[in-house]
């Protein structure tokens, strides 16, 4: 294959995340920061998008991090708070690190998040899913959870958890497009998410959580993992072998036990796949999926800091709020939305 005319494919998912979701403008100082794992021709095509815009980019190159949300090198910290755009194209996340809440709440940087980018999922049709749709999904999503005062989750595959919402905050999904100061974008492979911190203790989420898939680790797992909660923490971790691994985490990290978001996926054309990487982003996307993370929740808008964020996978869950259905066995109701549909027409999009 000419890898050349490849990276002409991705053009297109390229642009969306650069325009019509971060909002490059002419002047701007752009930050890209990197890693050796990450494909070279992401980053080359990531810094001629934003050189189109007119935009000042500078790429830093930093040894791979050693898990998710580790904080990065202090020269990176301190470049991060000197941008105006962020784009984090790396193999393990630092979008949930000290270093990124300051660049974003305190500087007012727009961050978008790419880890475990690859070629293949900026070509999909996910990435190149229009913005504007993915802000109406977005808007008839918040009108349910953004007013709800209670969640229930339940799946077949037996998680069936409670809780009290406390907090919301915008992410992934968005209200506006594009970015606007101090915002965050998750664009793993395609955008639209959107999610809660669950509040902690004061959130009172207790139950039980049996996980699909798990961070770190690659494919469908064959014994779900489970989480016992308790007061938005998790005393209690079972599972196959990737079990012991949060359990260590929940044990020994100062705060990893802490429940610290339920998020659903917007994306209609978004793939479940689970056996390419360890972070299963585009997954995540996936329109009625849900994830759920332990350890840090500052940058979600909670008041909890770890050293982790881990996110783990149900492929079909049920979400109630307040006794109304927003998503039944995996399938994102609003999608059936007449103002969702008019939007999804003007832009020649289906599902």
């Amino acid at each position: 294959m000419l890898s050349g005319l490849e990276t002409a494919d991705i053009m297109e998912g390229v642009h969306n995340c650069v325009v019509n979701c971060a909002g490059v403008k002419r002047g701007e100082n752009v930050l890209i920061v990197t890693d050796t794992l990450t494909e070279e021709r992401i980053v080359q095509a990531l810094a001629c998008a934003c050189k189109e815009r007119g935009a000042d980019v500078v790429t830093i190159i930093m040894k791979p991090r050693d898990w998710p949300m580790q904080e990065p090198p202090e020269i990176v910290a301190e470049a991060m708070r000197h941008a105006d755009v962020i784009f984090t194209p790396i193999y393990y996340s630092i979008s949930h690190t000290r270093a990124s809440i300051i660049a974003r709440l305190e500087y007012g940087a727009r961050y978008i998040n790419l880890p475990t980018l690859s070629m293949n999922s900026l070509k999909s049709e996910a990435a190149r899913f229009p913005a504007p749709v993915i802000s109406k999904i977005y808007e008839k999503v918040h009108e349910i959870w953004g007013r709800a005062k209670t969640i229930h989750i339940t799946a077949e595959n037996g998680t069936d958890v409670r809780g009290k919402i406390l907090s919301k905050f915008y992410t992934g999904g968005m209200p506006h497009f594009p970015m606007q100061e101090g915002e965050f974008l998750a664009f793993g492979g395609a955008m639209g998410i959107y999610g809660m911190w669950p509040g902690g203790e004061e959130g009172d989420a207790n139950g039980e959580m049996y996980f699909d898939a798990a961070h770190m680790f690659v494919g469908k797992l064959e014994v779900p993992l489970k989480y016992v909660i308790r007061k938005g923490r998790v005393v209690e971790v079972e599972g196959g072998k990737e079990a012991e691994h949060f359990r260590n985490i929940v044990k020994n990290v100062p705060n990893g036990d802490h429940l610290a978001e339920w998020m659903i996926g917007l994306n209609p054309k978004a793939r479940i796949i689970l056996d390419q990487d360890v972070t299963h982003v585009e997954a995540h996307r996936h329109a009625g999926s849900l994830h759920t993370a332990i350890g840090n929740s500052k940058v979600l808008g909670g008041t909890v800091y770890a050293n982790v964020h881990l996110d783990n996978f149900i492929i079909a869950p049920t979400m109630t709020f307040d006794g109304t259905v927003l998503v039944d066995k995996g399938k994102l109701v609003v999608l059936d939305h007449p103002e969702v549909q008019k939007v999804a027409s003007e832009y020649g999009v289906s599902w």
